[in-house]
């Protein structure tokens, strides 16, 4: 198999996951409720399955990634304070997710109250 083929693959492999993405993007204009949960759940289901795949192609393709320099067997190869950076920015996206998620649990409290 020539570089390029495994190239091609790589890219067939990246553009079906950007392309789960986007189905699930999607999935707000279908209007029937029921339909678009289950469209959604079959999409997620596709999309973990197509996780290991694009973390193993780093294993089985080298062509395009470097090694693995966080998540490997030994210690990491990442200086402190590049890791310090990464560790302040998972924190502040988890605490933002959490913050957009209690707002919108609050504005469909409010719709469905003003609804009743």
């Amino acid at each position: 198999m020539s570089v390029t083929s495994v190239n091609e693959r790589l890219a067939a492999l990246t553009a079906a996951g950007t392309s789960v993405w986007l189905d699930q993007i999607r999935r707000g204009m279908i209007e029937d409720g029921e339909r678009a949960a289950r469209y959604s759940a079959v999409l997620g289901i596709i999309a973990a399955l197509d996780v290991p795949l694009v973390h193993f192609s780093v294993y089985w393709w080298r062509t395009l990634h470097q090694p693995p320099s966080l998540l490997k067997p030994g210690p990491a190869s990442m200086p402190q304070a590049i890791m310090l950076a990464l560790l302040v920015n998972v924190v502040a996206f988890a605490l933002l997710y959490v913050y957009f998620t209690v707002k919108r649990v609050g504005v469909l409290r409010r719709e469905e109250e003003a609804a009743a």
